[in-house]
């Protein structure tokens, strides 16, 4: 089973200036000492450079000009391991490893030209006619299309002129400014939502992907290799969990969308499509990708905040409930975590709660094919105690 980025959290920080002690101060101690060692050596008497002498404070600047190439040395060092390497470092490194993916995507949609009045012979749409919903963003056709006589209508995939999220989420309708003049055709229309745009991969996203990607060489079908390839199917998926049956050679794969959304039929069967399609997955694996079985609760409780911070009250009465936010997006954006009030007590008492006494939920296991959505919160303000 290939190693998780996160292992790599555990492993000893790399910082040898630490380890050998190198800081300013050594670096001016040990030329103070070589510098009175060695005028002793070359005239036979000893010296005693005082702090407010001249050659010492040379030599405390001098000693800062070196220390700082050692920390650019260490830096450049540290950028050999990819938990600590920049944008830069990462991408080159990926792309000795044969991994060049910006995630970088245009948002597309379907628009529909329309006739006022059916006419008797064929209209041309170029491909490249824009469309727009008033403001600076535009939608190109991907292809030519004729609007055939006698009908009213014709629809045509279209692609943002710009790549990232700024052309997603266009409700149906909202788009029915047309941009390019075509003869005969009277309106436009975009028919569905528009969805698909993505931003280029955050450093950590990137590092991840980048980590992941040497499991993806094996076409044995390893667990990881069809994460990876799950994920780099879209950011919007969030949580993936993978269970192999090795005998009937059936993979099922489950999803979990950002911000506790459960994938439908038809997202699943396009994430599926997809992976059956790359060169690398095994020819024999029947690949299923499914949403997962969702376990359903309620955070019910009531929490107290110690007298002696009274002063920070209203503060920690709002750390708390983003204590308990966060707590819910844990378990909504990770598949088969457990339903673990402990948690939730740890949490709000790191917020600053003094206590918290919850009558729901109880701990819950949540198996490898399920998650666990909160349905509400309600935490009860108790007041102030006593420490």
């Amino acid at each position: 089973m290939a190693i998780k980025l996160d292992a790599l959290q555990n492993l000893p920080e790399i910082d040898f200036l630490s380890d050998l002690n190198i800081t300013q101060e050594t670096i001016a101690e040990e030329m103070l000492e070589d510098y009175q060692s060695k005028y002793e050596e070359l005239t036979g008497k000893e010296i005693t450079l005082y702090p407010a002498n001249t050659e010492r404070l040379k030599m405390q600047i001098v000693a800062g000009e070196i220390y700082q190439i050692y920390e650019y040395i260490s830096y450049l060092f540290s950028q050999n391991f990819i938990q600590y390497m920049d944008r830069e470092v990462l991408e080159n490194w990926g792309a000795t490893l044969g991994y060049a993916e910006t995630n970088i995507k245009a948002a597309t949609c379907i628009l529909q030209f329309s006739v006022n009045d059916v006419l008797d012979f064929d209209v041309e749409i170029p491909a490249g006619t824009r469309a727009t919903a008033g403001d600076d963003v535009y939608f190109a056709t991907d292809e030519s299309c004729i609007l055939q006589a006698g009908e009213s209508f014709v629809e045509v995939s279209a692609t943002c002129t710009e790549e990232g999220t700024v052309g997603n989420d266009y409700v149906t309708g909202q788009i029915n400014v047309l941009a390019d003049l075509v003869l005969n055709i009277s309106g436009v229309v975009n028919c569905t939502k528009s969805s698909g745009g993505q931003d280029e991969y955050d450093d950590e996203t990137l590092r991840e992907n980048i980590f992941m990607f040497p499991s993806t060489y094996s076409t044995a079908g390893p667990n990881a290799a069809y994460e990876f390839f799950v994920k780099a199917y879209s950011t919007d998926i969030v949580s993936v969990n993978v269970v192999q049956n090795n005998e009937t050679a059936e993979v099922d794969i489950y999803i979990m969308l950002a911000d506790g959304k459960i994938p439908d039929e038809k997202y699943c069967k396009a994430v599926a499509d997809y992976i059956a399609g790359l060169e690398n997955t095994p020819a024999d694996d029947k690949i299923y990708v499914k949403a997962p079985e969702v376990i359903r609760y309620k955070i019910l409780g009531k929490y107290y905040i110690s007298e002696s911070n009274r002063e920070n009250e209203t503060i920690i009465k709002e750390s708390v409930i983003e204590a308990a936010q966060y707590f819910v997006s844990e378990c909504h954006e990770n598949i088969g975590v457990d339903i673990v009030p402990d948690k939730l007590i740890e949490v709000a008492r790191v917020a600053g709660a003094k206590r918290l006494e919850i009558t729901s939920p109880v701990f819950t296991q949540v198996t490898e094919t399920q998650i666990a959505i909160c349905d509400s919160v309600e935490l009860v303000y108790g007041g102030l105690e006593d420490d």
